[in-house]
């Protein structure tokens, strides 16, 4: 039987650990400070470890509670979404599906999607959860999510990955730029300018294929400012920080003092694609929704079934 006490005494735990302070962390779970110094020390005696460090300062982790606050954050995530069923449970809506999606995905590919969902399931429960490409199929190998949607290129093991959308890269500029005096630009053009891009980490394979693609013309960016989605790649565009390597279709979102200009040689890129590992008939019906597409899918530049020269996350 789990030990539900203890899951408080963890959510007490991440709080003081989020907070960095005793006082801050009781206010903001609505206690007074003395039974939640009582809480975190049960908690310690429970476990045989010694997880918070306390100064007139701040309160900080040891490297034992460092370790295990990863899985504790975990853990408090999948309660809450046992909160979630059950409560969508009492409603009789026993059809639910989880989807984890990168931000572009979420605008958009799913409104659309969920929209017509509901139109064949109007009971069925969707919850949707902001997160990289690299979180989405870490959550997906965990069980956490159902359906992911991210800049996937290839199936791994026990994974089914399906492209969605496939588009051509563009150069976007500030609008002061000297380069948008030329018509299109080559990477070569690039080789001297700031570029704000992603860090590695979010999608390894598809940020090393961008990379290779200038070492293949001579030079490596100059990868000044990282970000972690490409509307935040547009918006230092649009702030003179530096050129961006973004999809021809987010043109159509328009933000002020950005410009695109198509950049030679072509390089086509993967902007959504489905993983997914069971094959539920609600995951069937979601991914079937998202291969008929919508403006996203108006954008596709390439036929349907090439291969992608080269991806961005």
């Amino acid at each position: 039987m789990f030990n539900f006490r203890l899951l408080r005494h963890l959510w007490y735990f991440s709080i003081v650990a989020e907070e960095k302070n005793f006082r801050r962390a009781a206010e903001r779970l609505g206690i007074s400070q003395p039974p939640l110094t009582q809480q975190i020390k049960i908690l310690e005696s429970s476990l045989q470890l010694k997880l918070l460090e306390r100064s007139h300062r701040e309160t900080t982790l040891t490297p034992e509670g460092a370790a295990i606050l990863p899985e504790v954050n975990r853990l408090l995530e999948q309660a809450d979404r046992l909160n979630i069923m059950v409560a969508e449970a009492r409603r009789g809506n026993l059809e639910r599906i989880t989807i984890g999606a990168i931000t572009s995905t979420i605008l958009h590919l799913l409104p659309g999607v969920i929209e017509d969902l509901r139109a064949i399931h109007p009971d069925a429960s969707v919850n949707v959860l902001e997160m990289d490409t690299t979180s989405a199929l870490q959550a997906l190998s965990r069980n956490e999510i159902d359906l992911a949607l991210g800049r996937f290129h290839a199936a791994e093991q026990g994974v089914n990955v399906k492209h969605l959308v496939i588009d051509k890269l563009h150069v976007a500029l500030p609008t002061n730029h000297d380069l948008l005096a030329k018509d299109e630009i080559f990477i070569t053009d690039l080789a001297e300018y700031e570029w704000i891009h992603f860090p590695r980490r979010i999608n390894p394979r598809n940020f090393d294929l961008v990379t290779a693609a200038c070492s293949k013309h001579g030079f490596a960016p100059r990868l000044t400012h990282q970000v972690t989605n490409q509307l935040s790649q547009m918006a230092f565009v649009a702030c003179g920080l530096g050129i961006a390597l973004l999809p021809q279709s987010l043109q159509s979102f328009y933000v002020g003092h950005v410009e695109f200009r198509p950049l030679k040689p072509d390089l086509e890129v993967v902007t959504a694609a489905a993983a997914w590992i069971n094959d539920t008939p609600l995951v069937r019906t979601v991914v079937d929704l998202a291969s008929r597409g919508d403006s996203m899918r108006a954008a596709r530049i390439s036929s349907a079934g090439h291969e992608p020269r080269g991806l961005l996350e």
